[in-house]
Order: C-alpha cells, then structure tokens, then sequence
C-alpha cells in the first residue's frame, strides 16, 4: 500500500485504457483520488469496470467526458496535483493517411492536454505515457550499441509518415510534450516508456493491441512459424506500477524505460505452453525462414524494410532507473503469461 497519509488528486486521461485501467486500480488501492478521463461516460463496455473500482474504493473515483479531438480536460483537472497523460489516439483498420490518423492527432492531442495542465494551477507533475518506439525504430539499431542495449538516452530518429508512421507519431508526441514541458517551471514532467504491454486486462475488451496478439497466439495463426522477431516484454501491472512510484517518489523528471526481459517470438510460445500444461495450444514450435518471410510478410504489413531491419537482431533495454530510482520490481515473464492466459479464458476472449 501507499503512503495512505498523502493523499493526491490525480487525473488520467484515456481511463478505460488497458493500462490505464490498472494505473486507476493502483492509485485508488493506495487511497488517492482519481478523476479518469473516458469519452464517453455512459458507455458500460468501456466504462463499466471503471465504476465498479469507484464504487468499491469509497467513490474516489469521478468519471469526466474528454477527447483529444475535441478537448474538454479542463474540468477534469481542476484541483488535480498531478497528471496522468495516458491516452492516445483511437484507430480501427489500416492507416491510410497516417499524417491525419495519427500524427496530428497525437501533436493535437498532447497539445490539448498539456495545455490544459498549464490553466490548472494545482498540478505540479505530469507523468507521461510514451513507448520505447520514441526511443527506437528498428532493432538493427541496437547492432551499434554497447550490448545491444537501448537507453532512456536514445530518441528513435529513423522512423517517418512513410516508414512506421504509428512510431513516428509516438515519437513526436513526446518531444512535443517535452517542449511545452521546457516552456514552463510551474510543473516538472516524468515520462514512461512501456515496452511490448502483457498480461491480464480489467475488462473483458477484446479489441486492444495486446488482447489481439495473444488471441493470434493461442489460436495458431502463428502456427506453421515464428518470424525471429525480438520484443521487450513487461507485465501491465508493473507498467502501472512504474506510473504510481513515480507519482509518490517526489516527481522524478526524465524518461524510463519499462521493461523486464526480452524474448523472440518462440521464446515466448515456449513460456506460453510452459505456464499452460492443462491446456495445448497451436502454438508455433519452430522458426519461420525468413525467405519465407519474405514472400508472405508483405500480405500481414511487413515491408520488406521491416524485415531487413527488425528479424534476426536482437535487442536489450535498460531498465536500470525504473528499478533503482522508481523502485519498482519487475514480476516473472511466466506469472505474466499465465495470469493473462487465465483472464481471456475466464472473460471467453479465447
């Protein structure tokens, strides 16, 4: 538990979020008051499990209607002393104009709510959802690096609108938070980069990144082969976590890197039906070539490019500062993918 004897009034925007649902649990569990942000209030789907926390930690919670396209925080983080900016925009389908799906609406967005931090005069801290793709693109890059190893002091400078533009735009969200940051000394800014996101979600959503890849694991699509791809593994609740200590550990600025290990696409098919023993899923068994690669990649958007760039490097993180300034205590890959397992079992996501 937190210290239940300082109490903050903490906002966190895009609420409903997958991450940001277990941030909300975490900072309600450690007796804060949370003003969530959600588009749409009365949306029992996406809100539903939201209310339940409220109700259940003595109504700290209050639920307030905000959209980055639109704006309307300002309500929100009234009185608030810190600034949880976590959401992002909203996609469904291909990106087929990626400067107006994404870019500007992440430049808008972080615009609109920092904008908005800066006509409250309570907030003192904004603690930044970012990713470790502002920090790199393709892992050839890590080829140049000290035990492959990527920092917090590294900025991904290879992506653009016409390569990896989702990358691009995470990227220049957070630079562009970073100068609105820098225009001011009322508040101080942490941000986090979360790596590849794993583990059980508070709702029974099935339409997030995380909840899909591990559907296409547990049902075979990647059944004939794993391209060697590598990933930075971390379990959402040590994402959460990591938001929460840097909210109690009197605002520390600067960037960290959230991540606890990582693995290939076999490597973690392995662990997947080592936690699984009871159930055998068709998961792959063996590497896909990747000449194979090549002929079949482009059909499920991988770019030659890509390919060449990201199969077969490996890649590490340090997560040194999140461990040793932040505290926090990264949980085994095995309990991650157990306990998510379970939740998608047990919620019928399977």
């Amino acid at each position: 538990m937190g210290n239940m004897e300082n109490k903050l009034t903490v906002a966190v925007t895009g609420a409903s979020g997958y991450i940001a649902s277990w941030v909300v649990k975490k900072l309600l569990d450690h007796g804060h008051v949370v003003h969530g942000t959600v588009r749409d209030t009365e949306n029992e789907d996406k809100v539903g499990h939201l209310k339940k926390q409220g109700v259940s930690h003595d109504g700290r919670l209050r639920l307030f209607k905000a959209d980055l396209l639109e704006g309307g925080f300002e309500e929100a983080f009234e009185g608030c002393d810190v600034v949880v900016h976590m959401a992002s925009p909203f996609l469904i389908g291909k990106v087929s104009d990626p400067e107006n799906q994404l870019l500007r609406p992440a430049l808008e967005g972080t615009e609109r709510v920092l904008n908005a931090v800066n006509a409250s005069a309570s907030v003192k801290h904004v603690v930044l959802t970012s990713s470790v793709v502002s920090i790199f693109n393709d892992a050839i890059e890590a080829a140049e690096l000290p035990d492959n190893t990527f920092t917090a002091e590294h900025w991904n400078q290879t992506s653009s609108l016409d390569y990896q533009p989702y990358n691009y735009s995470k990227m220049m969200a957070e630079k562009k938070a970073w100068e609105l940051c820098e225009n001011q000394d009322r508040w101080k800014m942490t941000v986090v980069n979360p790596a590849f996101v794993l583990g059980p979600s508070l709702s029974k959503r099935s339409d997030g990144a995380s909840i899909d890849f591990m559907s296409q694991m547990l049902r075979g699509d990647f059944k004939m082969g794993a391209p060697l791809l590598y990933y930075g593994i971390v379990d959402v609740r040590d994402v959460a976590e990591t938001h929460v200590h840097a909210i109690e550990r009197e605002h520390p600025s600067g960037r960290y890197i959230s991540v606890n290990e990582v693995q290939s696409l076999l490597e973690m098919a392995n662990t997947i039906q080592s936690v699984t023993e009871n159930v055998e899923y068709p998961l792959p068994t063996k590497k896909l070539p990747t000449f194979l690669l090549y002929i079949f990649g482009p059909l499920r958007g991988f770019s030659w490019n890509f390919i060449k760039k990201n199969v077969g490097h490996k890649i590490q993180f340090d997560n040194a500062p999140a461990r040793n300034k932040l505290g926090v205590r990264f949980r085994s890959i095995e309990e991650t993918y157990r306990d998510m397992v379970l939740q998608m079992d047990r919620d019928n996501i399977i």
